[in-house]
């Protein structure tokens, strides 16, 4: 049915502005939405005989926020225009909805929607064929992100068995640390059999510790030692600032020039010092001994 593609969608309702005008707002709304329905239902294949579908004034209101009172007025006009027809049947009585196509097509000729020598049949059996293509063209898609898919499982399987052809080629030295035997003769001949096992060990510790991974353990090793060179470097270099600065601040005052003073000016000022409290009262004799 070429309306519902035109007049449907199950995210939201297309009304068209000039059928607003011609049929009325709440009529071209309560079209779209029976547009919608008829969408589910013909794709579930659940249409009654004559295509007529089910549907409530409460899914309607639901999906539309059109009430029931307005609803009514608006299903009364969509019959007298011929566009919609009902039927009542079952226990409890449903309501059935069936929409006259070629008459929605003839109001939407007044909007000049679609030329005046369209048929529609004609309409029909394009919109199939594009729908019929639409699907090849997505299960073409389906099967070629299927095939990517498989290539993506296929290259991660080969990379994880290039892995573990590499790590078979390692030695274990802990419990988390792998190398071969020649990356392992290389720290021995860099740093000696007693730092080589610390580093070893300090790597499986951190490793256990943190969860962590590495492809290559060696070259974690050789940054680790290269990082902690830099940083013994940087101490060094600011103790050896400290030092400096000290030196340069001693030589500031051992090139001070002592003042000399004459013996009398010594003995002047020792006889002049006074330790007394100021509180204290002094004997007019005793100024004189």
């Amino acid at each position: 049915m070429i309306l519902a593609s035109l007049l449907a969608s199950s995210k939201y309702i297309i009304v068209n502005k000039d059928l607003i005008q011609i049929l009325g707002l709440n009529e071209a709304v309560i079209l779209g939405e029976l547009c919608s329905e008829y969408s589910y239902w013909a794709n579930t294949q659940q249409l009654e005989d004559n295509e007529y579908f089910y549907s409530t004034r409460e899914n309607i209101q639901k999906n539309t926020g059109i009430n029931a009172h307005f609803q009514r007025i608006a299903m009364k006009n969509l019959e007298e225009k011929g566009i919609i027809t009902t039927k009542k049947k079952g226990i409890p009585c449903k309501t059935y909805y069936k929409i006259d196509e070629v008459k929605v097509i003839e109001y939407l000729k007044k909007a000049q929607l679609f030329p005046e020598n369209s048929d529609v049949h004609e309409m029909n059996d394009k919109t199939s064929t594009e729908e019929t293509t639409s699907k090849k063209q997505e299960e073409q898609q389906d099967i070629d992100k299927v095939d990517t898919n498989n290539n993506n499982i296929n290259n991660k399987k080969n990379n994880n068995e290039q892995h573990t052809h590499e790590e078979s080629t390692k030695k274990q030295f802990a419990e988390k640390v792998f190398m071969e035997q020649k990356e392992y003769d290389d720290l021995l001949k860099e740093f000696g059999i007693d730092l080589t096992k610390q580093l070893i060990e300090q790597l499986n510790l951190y490793k256990m510790a943190k969860g962590k991974s590495y492809d290559n353990d060696y070259a974690a090793i050789l940054r680790w030692v290269t990082t902690r060179m830099r940083e013994i470097e940087k101490e060094q270099q600011s103790y050896n600032n400290f030092k400096n600065k000290q030196k340069s601040n001693k030589n500031q005052y051992s090139n001070y020039e002592q003042r000399k003073y004459s013996p009398e000016f010594l003995n002047s000022l020792m006889c002049n010092l006074n330790f007394e409290d100021k509180n204290t009262e002094v004997n007019e004799n005793e100024k004189y001994i």
